[in-house]
């Protein structure tokens, strides 16, 4: 279960971070590839496996790693089969050129925190992966890069602090997502560690960063951030 939010108030987390003498884990390039999987069909999926199989083209997704491609292949049909939910997506992503693929279900939303199911897992090629998916019936919308700090938490085991860094020709723009296992622990985060008021944190996914409720100096970075990323 991914239990997340999006912090706008990048100035006050830095400020925290450096007082707290917390350096980065992990600094890296990340791309993501998001999916339009609307017309996504699980008999397409198993004709293009079968005759990927007979061939010999789905060795090129292998790796021998703790999760075998196979897992997820089956994942995914069995995903498709019972029928994707509204909301549902599947996401390609690169990490410093490590492909990876996931599958999310539909998000809940309260109060700027977002929680939905997940499953993730390496995955040996990306663009035999995202053939694959083309051939089911699914649709390529777009690709969104940027710079990921990756940041733990002293004293909260699990949790999982990001900052993205968007370059545009113009700007450069950031924002910050914590990622915990529960709710509680979440907002125990942003108000004893970071202080961060409701209006600064968002729910919204990068693709889709609008929140009528935030003030204005947010949504003016929220609506920045968009013409990086699309709509």
């Amino acid at each position: 279960m991914e239990i997340e939010t999006k912090i706008f108030d990048i100035k006050r987390v830095r400020k925290v971070l450096d007082k707290k003498d917390i350096e980065p884990k992990r600094v890296c390039d990340v791309v993501d590839y998001i999916f339009d999987i609307a017309e996504f069909s699980p008999d397409a999926w198993r004709y293009t496996l079968h005759i990927w199989k007979k061939s010999g083209l789905l060795s090129h997704l292998s790796l021998s790693i703790e999760i075998p491609d196979t897992d997820i292949l089956v994942q995914i049909r069995d995903f498709a089969e019972r029928g994707f939910a509204r909301g549902s997506k599947i996401r390609l992503r690169t990490v410093d050129t490590v492909p990876y693929i996931t599958i999310k279900g539909p998000k809940k939303t309260k109060k700027g925190i977002k929680s939905r199911e997940e499953i993730e897992t390496r995955i040996g090629s990306l663009s035999t992966m995202m053939q694959l998916l083309l051939d089911s019936g699914a649709k390529l919308v777009k690709s969104i890069a940027r710079i990921r700090e990756i940041y733990h938490l002293p004293g909260y085991r699990g949790v999982e602090l990001v900052i993205d860094t968007f370059a545009s020709a113009h700007d450069t723009l950031e924002y910050a997502e914590i990622e915990c296992a529960s709710e509680r622990e979440l907002h125990t985060i942003l108000k004893k560690v970071f202080q961060i008021n409701p209006e600064d944190i968002s729910d919204a996914g990068i693709t889709g960063l609008h929140d009528k409720k935030m003030k204005k100096s947010v949504s003016r970075k929220l609506s920045a951030l968009e013409e990086i990323v699309g709509d």
